[in-house]
């Protein structure tokens, strides 16, 4: 990370000016190119944009093949639990889980078709329910970190039986929690990503309410 994308990041910036790293200049603002390209051409070297594209390409498919197996496994593996509705569990002779897989890439088609279809507004939604989500969860990481030891101590066990011992702890989970708390607030303080705040909330509130009646109701 240090050398491909900081490292990068400043042999650009130390080399090129904001005009020619494709910066607009003008009420939009934006990119009109990418900086990379602009490396490469200054360097002589032909085809740049063509050849930064198919990486750009590449990288976007590699991507979503990653999304598509996890988000598709997450969904048999959930149904397995009987954490959704067993139709996800169904899988091919193969043992691949076909429903996971279709609803998988039908769920994606929304980001597909943003290019076309306001792209700047479910982007900035897209984007805000997805940094919401990630907070939540490390969140809920250094919530569970915290009391997981307290709990550990309470039921008879010390810490020295723990193979891995969280450092500084007490201060570590805590420091985590606020720092992701402010995190949140400050985002949801932004215009532009409070319509994200407000669809991650009722993705939880819905997750929750399909997990109480799946246990509760059922049984």
């Amino acid at each position: 990370l240090m050398i491909f994308f900081v490292g990068t990041i400043i042999v650009i910036s130390s080399l090129l000016t904001y005009t020619d790293a494709g910066l607009q200049v003008g009420g939009h603002g934006g990119l009109s190119s990418s900086p990379f390209v602009s490396v490469f051409t200054q360097m002589g070297i032909p085809y740049a944009e063509d050849f930064i594209r198919f990486v750009i390409i590449t990288a976007l498919l590699s991507t979503a093949n990653s999304g598509l197996y996890a988000a598709s496994r997450m969904m048999w593996a959930l149904s397995s639990q009987n954490q959704l509705p067993r139709l996800f569990a169904k899988v091919s002779k193969s043992g691949v889980p076909y429903v996971a897989v279709w609803v998988t890439m039908i769920g994606g088609l929304p980001g597909l078709l943003s290019e076309q279809f306001g792209a700047d507004v479910i982007f900035k939604n897209l984007m805000g329910v997805a940094a919401f989500t990630m907070v939540i969860v490390w969140m809920s990481i250094c919530w569970s970190q915290f009391n997981f030891r307290r709990q550990w101590l309470k039921s008879g066990h010390s810490v020295s039986e723990l193979k891995f011992r969280t450092p500084w702890f007490p201060l570590i989970p805590i420091l985590g929690f606020v720092t992701c708390t402010a995190t949140g607030l400050s985002m949801a303080a932004d215009p532009e990503m409070l319509s994200g705040f407000i669809g991650c909330l009722l993705f939880m509130a819905a997750c929750y309410a399909s997990y109480y009646w799946l246990y509760h109701q059922k049984a």
